[in-house]
């Protein structure tokens, strides 16, 4: 049976803005992993000797991280809409595919969910700065991600598990 919302789902309507909403989104997500796997420990190893409090520099490492790959991914994601071959109907079925991908829409719920607790995590401790916000937003958003893969029983369920067909799919000459 088709729910409500999933009946009414256009992927015609704003399809380059959700596609482009989704691509900067996973390059938040990414920044955020990178930064918590790379940053925190180099960090938190060149201030282990300092009587400077390192929290606060894990926190700048954090945001830099995200920021620079939310951007980098936001341009990476212009130049495929608006440089490669992807016609408005591929961007119209990746945003439909999206749309219906459990996997990917439970990622994105944990992630936001995530960056909401990392930021009042964040605020609570070091006031409402930009950058204590977006680091410990990053930092939810990676803690949120490694939930998620943890607890993904999709496999088991018959979803496909495993990397996007997008690549091939603007190979692709129909």
């Amino acid at each position: 049976m088709v729910t409500g919302e999933e009946h009414d789902f256009d992927p015609t309507q704003n399809a380059t803005v959700k596609l482009m909403t989704h691509i900067t989104e996973k390059g938040f997500q990414l920044g955020s992993c990178i930064g918590s796997v790379l940053v925190v420990p180099v960090t938190a190893y060149r201030g282990r000797g300092s009587n400077n409090p390192v929290l606060p520099k894990l926190l700048r490492g954090l945001s830099r991280s995200a920021v620079i790959t939310t951007a980098v991914s936001g341009l990476l994601g212009l130049g495929m809409v608006y440089g490669t071959p992807l016609t408005p109907e591929g961007i119209q079925d990746r945003v439909y595919r999206l749309h219906y991908n459990e996997g990917q829409n439970r990622t994105d719920t944990f992630s936001r969910v995530g960056a909401v607790a990392g930021a009042a995590a964040a605020a609570a401790k070091f006031g409402v700065g930009g950058t204590a916000l977006i680091g410990g937003a990053a930092f939810g958003t990676s803690l949120a991600v490694l939930a998620h893969v943890a607890s993904y029983e999709g496999a088991e369920k018959g979803f496909k598990t495993g990397p996007s067909n997008m690549l091939n799919e603007l190979k692709r000459e129909d």
